[in-house]
């Protein structure tokens, strides 16, 4: 039997069949997560952490910088007459700022470090990645567009125009709140220097004293350091007793706080020094050697009848620093209800200085004197400051009788009115002829006139011109813009200041500077003649033959700008003084200028 087998067809390589593969094994599917396990939070990087943590916050720093943005600003154009005529107003809102700034930077702080705010960054993080890994996700076509610029300035217009705090946060929306409630209710105690008192005013708190805000205590807390303060605590602060009243056009009103009254107290007067100016603020320290300060740089300058009275001779003025360039001056045993200061800026680096008396009011048997100085620009410095006060009206057993007065014009807007007893002494009525310019009526011959500001924002006046029964001055703001202002007023003729037989040494002198420096006039309780040299400009080199320390000199401006006195040497040799004095314009620039200079010693005569 035959077999026949068939024969296959050879088969194609190309159509030949792919090997066969060992197919995968399948994932095994990963356990449902157990209920009691937390969420996995996604790995993310620093980066991304803080970009979050910035988006989640950003609102509170922008709004602590805002406000730190504000307060710097206003610290910057205090110096500029339009901002710093706004007073009060300018120094509340920069001192909210500063609030501002404080309360959210502490707010951010808490939140910064509290469990919650790194739970809701870790989630914020956590959502953040799920929405980057949605829109991988997405088809190209249907991702979302970046915002367009106009959105993104539309969100920072609503926030310019809305309150940001109303609409980011709740912790801002109370940060605004207090800021509110700060502004039109607390004081201005903290500021930048700036008083935060209407210039004028009239007779203060308790005491008679004068603040430059009409019939109102005032806003600042003022250290007394009367005969019952504790030395070794420093100056502590006064409490007004008795509602404050103003002192109006034709006389003072009484003071509330005993002895306060219409009648003609007995004159007095009483100068100190203050050269340590850089002592802790809140400090206070006598004007003496002390451990404090083992000197006598101080005392050299300071005098009073205190010291002529066995009874009290060793008592000793002291200076309480209020805050940058304040100084709250106390003389013992002087304190009168009304009466006058003046201050002068001793200006060793020659930068352009200034002072002015702020407030002045007795406290028991003291007066309670504080002032405020000024860089060129305006701003608050610690400056080495003169005060002298003069005070009642009344007749005085050593009164020497010579031709002297002074005047506290207190109503800087009223266009004429006649201050009276205990405010003024020698002097009549008081106009208005324009704007921070005014002309002063004296009862008795001026050769020298001084005449200090009163109020805490920086201010500068001069003498104008004068007759023999009048003066004029003018009064600006740092720049030269001229400003209603308030302004003390004190001259003598054929006399001291200080008007005491017990002490009458004294000079006044009257430099002019149309084409070279002269003394024009001048009057010396000794023979002798005063000189006057210009070294260089805006600066004079002054002798007179007469006085040694204890003393107080003053010198103020002819024309604009101001004058302060730069180094005195009266303690070298008896009757052989030499003053340094420097003058400026109202923009602080030295400047060739006349003045007026008044020399009051308490050596004790020949």
């Amino acid at each position: 039997m035959i077999t026949i087998r068939r024969k296959e067809p050879p088969v194609p390589v190309d159509d030949a069949p792919e090997p066969q593969q060992t197919p995968a094994s399948p994932e095994t599917p990963e356990p449902p997560a157990s209920a009691a396990s937390p969420p996995a939070v996604p790995v993310v990087s620093r980066r991304r952490m803080i970009r979050t943590a910035w988006q989640r916050e950003r609102w509170t720093v922008l709004i602590a910088l805002a406000s730190v943005v504000v307060a710097t600003t206003l610290a910057v154009l205090r110096s500029v007459p339009a901002v710093a005529a706004l007073g009060a107003v300018v120094e509340r809102l920069g001192d909210g700022a500063l609030l501002v700034s404080v309360l959210v930077g502490v707010i951010g702080t808490l939140r910064a470090f509290s469990g919650a705010a790194r739970e809701q960054v870790a989630e914020a993080v956590a959502d953040a990645v799920a929405e980057e890994r949605t829109k991988a996700e997405r088809p190209a076509d249907q991702a979302e567009r970046p915002a367009r610029p106009a959105k993104r300035v539309g969100r920072w217009v609503g926030f310019l125009v809305l309150p940001a705090p109303l609409m980011y946060g709740g912790s801002a929306v109370v940060v605004l709140l207090v800021w509110a409630v700060y502004v039109t209710t607390v004081p201005p105690v903290i500021g930048f220097g700036f008083d935060g008192r209407t210039e004028g005013g009239g007779s203060g708190t308790g005491g008679g004293g004068h603040s430059a805000t009409a019939g109102a205590p005032p806003a600042s807390p003022f250290p007394s350091a009367g005969p019952s303060a504790d030395p070794s605590a420093g100056v502590s602060a006064a409490s007004p007793s008795g509602s404050p009243r103003s002192s109006g056009p034709g006389g003072g009103s009484p003071s509330p706080n005993g002895g306060g009254s219409t009648e003609a107290a007995p004159a007095t007067w009483g100068f100190a020094f203050v050269r340590h100016v850089t002592d802790p603020v809140g400090s206070t320290h006598p004007l003496t050697a002390s451990p404090q300060h083992d000197t006598n740089d101080e005392a050299n300058w300071t005098y009073g009848p205190w010291r002529l009275d066995p009874a009290t001779a060793a008592s000793a003025p002291t200076a309480y620093h209020g805050g940058t360039g304040r100084q709250v001056v106390t003389l013992p045993g002087v304190g009168r209800t009304g009466g006058i200061v003046l201050a002068q800026a001793y200006d060793y680096a020659g930068t352009g200085a200034v002072c002015q008396p702020v407030q002045w009011r007795r406290s028991n048997a003291d007066e309670v004197v504080e002032v405020a100085c000024f860089d060129h620009t305006g701003a608050p410095a610690d400056i080495p400051v003169a005060v002298l006060f003069l005070g009642g009206t009344g007749g005085s057993a050593y009164a020497a009788g010579g031709e002297r007065g002074f005047v506290h014009a207190s109503a800087p807007a009223a266009q004429s009115y006649t201050p009276g007893t205990p405010n003024a002494s020698g002097t009549g009525r008081i106009s208005r002829t324009g704007r921070g310019a005014y002309t002063v009526e004296l009862t008795a011959g001026a050769r020298s006139v001084q005449v200090s500001p009163v109020g805490g924002a920086a201010r500068y006046c001069a003498l104008a011109g004068r007759t023999a029964t009048a003066v004029r001055i003018t009064c600006a703001a740092p720049g030269g813009t001229s400003a209603d202002t308030a302004f003390v007023l004190a001259y003598a003729g054929r006399g001291s200041l200080l008007d005491d037989v017990r002490r009458p040494q004294a000079a006044a002198v009257v430099v002019d500077d149309a084409g070279g420096p002269v003394v024009s006039s001048w009057w010396l309780t000794k023979p002798g003649t005063p000189t006057v040299t210009r070294p260089r400009t805006g600066h004079y080199q002054m002798k007179v033959p007469l006085g040694q320390v204890p003393s107080f000199t003053g010198v103020t401006a002819h024309g604009g700008g101001y004058c302060s006195v730069e180094l005195r040497n009266d303690y070298s040799a008896k009757d052989d003084v030499t003053l340094y004095v420097e003058c400026l314009d109202a923009s602080g620039r030295p400047a060739n200028s006349g003045f007026d200079l008044a020399y009051a010693t308490a050596s004790a005569s020949d």
